[in-house]
């Protein structure tokens, strides 16, 4: 009987283990599949988010060579943009009470993101035409901005001079 005994008691203790052995690996097997599930959780985030850091990519391309269309192109050397320059500001004078008297190109000055090149003009225009002038030069298709402006009344000829340097840049 002692040795039924020792026998059961074997079984029962081989019993414990394989059931401590067994809930260790369900135990590890549970944590795999949280890992994973985690994981894929992850991956599906991240295949959604691609998505959607691709379109804002394309979006943002898209903004910039939008913006970048006022400005003269990067690919033209500086005499051919001083002189794109110099005949957009003709053209603005048309149709204007006015004439150029001088018109000269200053020194390109380089900048990180752009280059920009400052045109000095002089010019003479009746006074009412001083606003037209204006409106055209900031509703130029291509970006000049005016740095400085100099009024000064012409007394002989009821004219007002103008002295004025525009500048127009080049995205690098």
């Amino acid at each position: 009987m002692a040795k039924y005994y020792l026998y059961f008691l074997l079984s029962i203790f081989i019993f414990i283990n394989v059931i401590g052995v067994f809930e260790n690996t369900i135990k590890d097997s549970i944590k795999k599949e949280k890992l994973l599930h985690y994981k894929l959780k992850k991956q599906k985030l991240y295949e959604s988010n691609i998505k959607v850091v691709e379109l804002m990519l394309i979006e943002q391309k898209a903004l910039l060579d939008k913006n970048r269309k006022p400005f003269f192109s990067n690919k033209k050397k500086e005499t051919i943009v001083f002189s794109e320059i110099q005949q957009n500001i003709q053209a603005l004078f048309k149709g204007i009470g006015g004439k150029i008297t001088q018109l000269n190109s200053g020194v390109v000055v380089k900048n990180k993101f752009y280059k920009k090149y400052p045109i000095d003009l002089t010019l003479s225009l009746i006074p009412e035409d001083l606003d037209v002038l204006l409106k055209k030069i900031y509703s130029n298709k291509k970006y000049l901005f005016i740095d400085s402006i100099y009024i000064y009344r012409n007394k002989k000829k009821s004219m007002i001079d103008l002295k004025i340097r525009l500048l127009g840049y080049q995205l690098i």
